[in-house]
């Protein structure tokens, strides 16, 4: 893709995203996050509703019973953005292909913490870290950070994903505590530690994207598929009832483990489709938040 394309591509993600972030939902972000990535100030006692996330180990274990930490509000925001850029966000089997969602709900979030004139900075990863953008103001960081999404995702053929690598250099490049949106179709197993470092030490939100194809076999027919990250091909017969059902199994493990790390360290998702409506589905999710904090 050339320079002119490329920027016609920006303009256009620009144009939607900035028609959909309303005053609303720009409020709805701000307030969603209320709360997190703000200075330690006190301690009061648990109270029902109260974030798990909070509690002050030290004085529970002294005091016999549960206190939180009550946080100083900072007057401005943080944010990351934590996108996948790996071969495998190439798929789709509707209008969009993954890669598609991810670039939308970038532009939608980014428009909205521009408009909360809280600063967005970028952390995008395959292999190892592709582009590392720190946290700005402003219309044309903005439009930066869409610019360099989309001329990754035109690079990004047979990449295999490496969360691992992305959060360790996050971990080592911001030492305040940010809000993080983790962009991606999947979370692997072995990234588990640091997933809850990350949840720790910032407000991370996970946005899970799949595709419908993912969830639900052919009926019969043998179909040639090839690994986007690895490009190897393999005959699969979806007529075969043991294929299935291996299919089914693999599936319901990898689910049962994410949701596994879901529970275990309180952390937000937001599960989107190629064939969701990403604005209602994001807008949903902060009511939520907003009325939760």
């Amino acid at each position: 893709m050339n320079l002119q394309d490329l920027m016609k591509h920006v303009r256009a993600l620009e144009i939607s995203a900035r028609q959909n972030v309303t005053e609303v939902f720009a409020g709805n972000y701000k307030s969603s996050f209320r709360g997190r990535g703000m200075e330690y100030e006190d301690v009061r006692e648990y109270t029902e509703g109260s974030d798990i996330r909070d509690i002050d180990w030290n004085i529970t274990a002294r005091e016999g019973k549960p206190y939180v930490k009550i946080y100083r509000e900072e007057r401005e925001l943080s944010t990351f953005l934590i996108v996948d850029l790996s071969s495998s966000m190439n798929f789709g089997s509707r209008d969009y292909l993954k890669k598609d969602i991810a670039l939308q709900v970038a532009a939608i979030l980014t428009f909205s913490i521009q408009k909360n004139n809280d600063k967005i900075g970028l952390l995008a990863y395959s292999e190892g870290v592709e582009t590392y953008i720190p946290p700005k103001k402003g219309n044309a960081h903005s439009l930066h950070i869409l610019r360099m999404l989309l001329s990754g995702y035109q690079e990004n053929f047979l990449k295999s994903s490496n969360l691992e690598r992305a959060l360790s250099f996050l971990h080592r490049v911001s030492k305040k505590r940010n809000v993080c949106f983790l962009i991606t179709d999947e979370i692997p197993p072995n990234s588990e530690k640091l997933i809850a470092l990350t949840n720790k030490r910032h407000d991370l939100v996970i946005i899970r994207i799949s595709d419908p194809m993912e969830k639900s076999l052919p009926q019969s027919g043998v179909f040639w598929t090839q690994n986007p990250e690895s490009g190897a091909m393999e005959e699969i017969n979806f007529s075969s009832g043991s294929v299935k059902q291996k299919y089914r199994k693999l599936r319901r493990e990898k689910e049962e483990a994410f949701q596994r790390i879901l529970k275990k360290y309180a952390i937000d998702v937001i599960d989107l489709s190629t064939d969701s409506n990403i604005f209602q589905e994001l807008f949903f999710f902060f009511r939520k938040r907003q009325k939760r904090f």
